[in-house]
């Protein structure tokens, strides 16, 4: 059940979006209440807002085209992204960090996280590979250690889909993190039930409370919304490992991304809020 409470995000002016929000510095839950959150349309959203309006306008195309090419054969997951531009708080996440490294996993199991969620490439991996970045390791440590291998998983739109014959590059991945890769044949962000049936399976911690789960990822339109839409906190790591090797849709569509959550916290629009208070959600960052 949602609680009718936003969650506080410092907002910031159209001049410093790009070094607040898209850039490496900066990036958690902020101090006070400056929007008012928006539960209409983004159309609704920008409404009284000519810049953001002027904003999106010119993103309009290169996000349409974009989407087109990068979920061509993902048509049932392109249906739940232009839900999320009808309902924009879809598309916030709840904390932001540079990357693992400054996820404090003591106070994200105490603020009530009893399970996470992955996703791989950009997140954990270079792209495409299989070994975890060695600046993460005490990081992922840390994880496995407060969380236990059972309550982590990989959730990634390659490695445990229909594209990955007979699952090998899932089954590389297993052993080389030491965590189960989600078998799943939707991709992100379509398919959260298949997340929260592996969890009630292999351990009865989560029971069913999607609240006690956190997705953790690069990707807006698919981690983000795929947590959100399902009732989970969001993390959205902001620095990838590196995009040397990556999917040429998926750096342009990122950057497209990143250009929307901007305009998007511009204008005030709030993420829902999970089960924890705001001094939780701040305590969760080791910055």
């Amino acid at each position: 059940m949602w609680t009718s409470e936003f969650i506080v995000l410092e907002l910031c002016d159209n001049d410093s979006l790009a070094g607040r929000i898209l850039g490496i510095n900066g990036g958690n839950i902020g101090e006070e209440n400056r929007g008012m959150g928006s539960s209409g349309s983004l159309l609704d959203t920008l409404e009284d807002n000519h810049v953001a309006r002027d904003l999106l306008s010119d993103h309009t195309s290169e996000l349409t085209n974009e989407l087109d090419r990068e979920y061509t054969l993902n048509l049932q997951s392109l249906r739940y992204i232009f839900v999320s531009l009808r309902n924009p708080r879809l598309l916030v996440p709840h904390v932001f960090v540079n990357d693992i490294r400054e996820i404090d996993f003591v106070q994200l199991k105490k603020a009530g996280v009893r399970a996470v969620a992955f996703d791989k490439d950009n997140t954990l991996t270079a792209p495409y590979q299989d070994s975890l970045h060695p600046l993460y390791e005490k990081a992922w440590e840390s994880c496995k250690e407060n969380f236990g291998s059972d309550n982590i998983v990989i959730v990634s739109n390659s490695a445990g889909t229909p594209d990955d014959q007979d699952f090998k590059s899932a089954n590389e991945i297993e052993r080389t993190l030491g965590v189960k890769v989600l078998k799943h044949k939707l991709k992100k962000p379509g398919g959260g039930e298949s997340l929260i049936s592996h969890f009630n399976k292999e351990n009865t911690n989560t029971n069913q409370n999607n609240r006690a789960i956190a997705v953790i990822g690069d990707r807006i339109f698919t981690d983000v919304l795929y947590g959100n839409m399902n009732g989970m906190m969001t993390i959205l790591v902001k620095n990838v490992v590196t995009e040397k090797g990556e999917n040429y849709f998926a750096r342009k569509i990122r950057r497209v991304e990143r250009s929307l959550l901007g305009l998007l916290i511009s204008c005030g629009v709030q993420p829902y809020c999970p089960f924890i208070t705001k001094d939780q959600l701040n305590n969760i960052t080791c910055n």
